[in-house]
């Protein structure tokens, strides 16, 4: 066994001396087979992140997204109203909990320059949907959402490491949003990104029961009561729709099928990726095909370097060098090329990946983990 590993270093060693002396056959063979490797790589790096891998969330099959739908209005698609989020809450039996939420901007000042954050404002119950405690404080309570209650907000890991230098002490700090005083109360895990990877702050978010039923703009997840499949939740919800007459008198089932009123649950990655999955996997699929095409390439450009070398085989023929060992040089100058080529693919791959993840949408959380989906990703070659 040592004997082989010894004459497999020597071949390769032999190899890499017969390449160099051939430098442009060398190049043109690594550069194609590291940007096939390199872009599927890429690809594969975000797909694999944002269509394959589940939320980074605990049993994230089971968190799903509340949608209405109006296109009689010329409303394909629409989020929820405080009204019926109240009612939803009183009589659905297979999502609990549910929650509510909405993007905000906010002006931000003290404890550094005053600068415009992206904030999200949720409903105490968002925690326990999405299964995630803090690294430091409290959640938001109910009594945070009340008329005239202190205003409180809590931070993603990213502000607290950015602006506050991961100050441990930095939960009962007052800091002041759109003018008015804020007690940071908690910090949030490093990854948690909802619902964009660029949110910075959470504040609560009030819901009034008074409100009527087309104040819409808040979205509503809700989570699975253990047990219940998706296609009784969805019944279930369905079947809630008629219920709206009664909740909301001023409407009338003539006015919902007016407006072709719908609604759907789904799971909350579905929601997350329905825009870009399609694009994403048109990509998976483009990108293998040019890592086909550059193999094909790689393996003509191998098939012209034999011919080349024929009276070269012939004369090692002729003094006794038998098939195996005349195959063995080319099996290690295949192996010296897809390793050179292989490394280089994996550093296009990383700066790919950057490229993607930084220019990619911001409302995919699932593109925080790209880079621990890279590491794993850049083995594949070897």
């Amino acid at each position: 066994m040592t004997t082989m590993f010894r004459n497999g270093l020597t071949e390769l060693r032999l190899a890499a001396r017969a390449l160099a002396k051939r430098p442009g056959y060398a190049c043109v063979a690594s550069f194609t087979l590291a940007l096939g490797i390199g872009a599927s790589l890429a690809i594969f790096t975000v797909v694999n992140a944002v269509l394959i891998r589940p939320l980074p969330y605990p049993d994230s099959d089971r968190i799903v997204e509340v949608r209405h739908h109006a296109p009689g209005l010329n409303m394909p698609d629409l989020e929820s109203s405080p009204g019926l989020i109240q009612r939803y809450r009183r009589s659905a039996r297979t999502l609990t909990p549910m929650a509510a939420y909405n993007n905000r901007r906010l002006n931000l000042a003290g404890s550094g320059s005053p600068e415009r954050v992206n904030a999200v404002a949720v409903t105490a119950e968002l925690f326990d949907v999405l299964a995630t405690r803090r690294v430091l404080g409290r959640p938001f309570h109910d009594a945070d959402a009340r008329p005239g209650a202190p205003l409180v907000a809590i931070l993603t890991y990213n502000m607290w490491q950015t602006r506050f230098g991961t100050d441990p002490g930095v939960v009962g700090r007052t800091v002041q949003l759109d003018g008015r005083p804020a007690e940071i109360v908690g910090v949030m895990p490093r990854g948690f990104a909802f619902p964009t990877r660029d949110t910075r702050l959470l504040v609560p978010l009030p819901l009034d029961p008074q409100d009527g039923f087309g104040t819409f703009g808040i979205y509503v997840l809700a989570r699975l009561r253990p047990g219940v499949t998706l296609g009784a939740a969805r019944n279930e919800v369905n079947e809630l729709q008629r219920r709206i007459p009664e909740w909301f008198p001023e409407l009338t089932k003539e006015t919902l099928d007016g407006f072709r009123w719908s609604v759907t649950v789904d799971p909350l990655l579905d929601r997350v990726v329905h825009r870009v999955a399609p694009t994403l996997w048109i990509l998976l699929g483009t990108v293998a095909l040019v890592l086909l095409v550059a193999g094909a390439n790689v393996a003509n450009l191998f098939l012209v370097r034999a011919e080349s070398r024929q009276r070269e085989i012939a004369v090692r023929a002729a003094l006794g060098a038998s098939r195996g060992r005349i195959a063995g040089t080319f099996l290690a100058e295949s192996v010296v090329l897809a390793l050179t080529g292989g490394l280089m693919g994996v550093l296009l791959a990383a700066a790919g990946t950057r490229l993607l993840v930084a220019h990619g949408p911001a409302q995919l959380p699932v593109w925080t983990r790209c880079a621990w989906t890279h590491a794993c990703s850049c083995l594949l070659p070897f």
